[in-house]
């Protein structure tokens, strides 16, 4: 197995792997916004979802779970990830596609993103980075993970 290879366009994260025979694994992509420490956990989402047997894929339109993993101090890389969120509309509410948003804007705003974009499989804090497969299985319904919420809050989302 060879490990990941990073590839700059438009702040996008691609990683390849070579040899691993599953049958009809679930393909997935990773686009980063935002600062340097971004492309670091983006490698270790990459990581995480390589060692459930998840393979990349060469684009979003190829992936059935497309990850972005996002910035909050940077207003410009917010805006364009809400941007990029409504290019995955029709195959998100088709079923075709599975949309998560990853890192400190979702730690910052939470279950905002749903109310904004619901169509969102998962939201999740750069906390819940090593439990995101096993989150994954279980985001037919809408999760919020490692956003540290209070406990009143926190009630049927998983921090």
């Amino acid at each position: 197995m060879r490990g990941p290879a990073l590839r700059g366009r438009r702040g996008c994260v691609r990683l390849r792997l070579m040899g691993a025979g599953i049958a009809k694994p679930q393909t997935f992509y990773i686009e980063t916004f935002g600062c340097q420490m971004n492309v670091h956990d983006s490698e270790k989402v990459a990581g995480e979802l390589l060692a459930q047997g998840y393979q990349p894929a060469a684009s979003s339109d190829e992936a059935d779970l497309v990850l972005l993993n996002t910035c909050a101090i940077r207003d410009k890389a917010a805006h364009k990830v809400f941007s990029r969120l409504g290019e995955f509309k029709a195959d998100a509410v088709a079923g075709k596609k599975k949309v998560a948003v990853l890192g400190c804007l979702a730690q910052l705003e939470g279950e905002k993103i749903f109310a904004r974009v619901p169509y969102v499989s998962l939201v999740c804090g750069s906390a819940s980075y090593r439990k995101l497969p096993e989150l994954l299985v279980g985001s037919g319904s809408v999760l919020v993970a490692g956003l540290g919420l209070p406990a009143s809050v926190a009630s049927g989302f998983i921090t």
